[in-house]
């Protein structure tokens, strides 16, 4: 099963950088604020700079908490179970398991966590099915950071949110 790991190993796999608890918000003072609930965020992406480049810019969020992270879609299954984050940034092409299939297994355990499908493919079938199988968002890899903010702002009020830069 899973082993928590420092996030100074090698991360050709799964990285946990949290303590495994149960579900539950976690809350952290933060510099001139108190008691802020962290949005609990897990990267899954089979490409190491992919997952470095998401966790740095979600480390300097402050209403963000980089959890973990997979390279497949069989350990981000594991990491979901484990971890229990409140957000998911996934990718749609990946080994063992591909990001559809991970949405689709996690919405038929009726797994409430938010998904964001981070991906290069943008063809309006990918969209379209990764919405009909229940993700809350969808953003193309070629977008700006203030892009996947704005998705994650979205989609914490209930909405969905897809990429403008998305055309059919």
């Amino acid at each position: 099963h899973c082993e928590a790991v420092d996030a100074s190993s090698k991360t050709d796999c799964l990285v946990f950088t949290a303590e495994i608890q149960p579900w539950r918000q976690r809350e952290k003072n933060l510099e001139g604020a108190t008691n802020l609930s962290l949005i609990k965020t897990l990267i899954v992406d089979d490409h190491l700079a992919v997952r470095n480049a998401l966790r740095g810019l979600i480390e300097e969020e402050p209403e963000m908490e980089y959890v973990g992270e997979a390279a497949n879609g069989v350990l981000a299954m594991e990491a979901v179970h484990a971890l229990q984050p409140d957000l998911m940034l996934l990718d749609i092409n990946m080994p063992e398991r591909n990001g559809l299939e991970v949405l689709r297994l996690l919405r038929a355990d009726q797994n409430d966590i938010l998904i964001i499908i981070l991906s290069n493919h943008t063809d309006v079938h990918y969209v379209d099915a990764a919405m009909r199988l229940g993700a809350n968002a969808f953003v193309g890899k070629d977008s700006g950071f203030e892009v996947l903010l704005e998705a994650i702002r979205t989609i914490q009020t209930g909405a969905v949110f897809v990429d403008k830069g998305i055309r059919p």
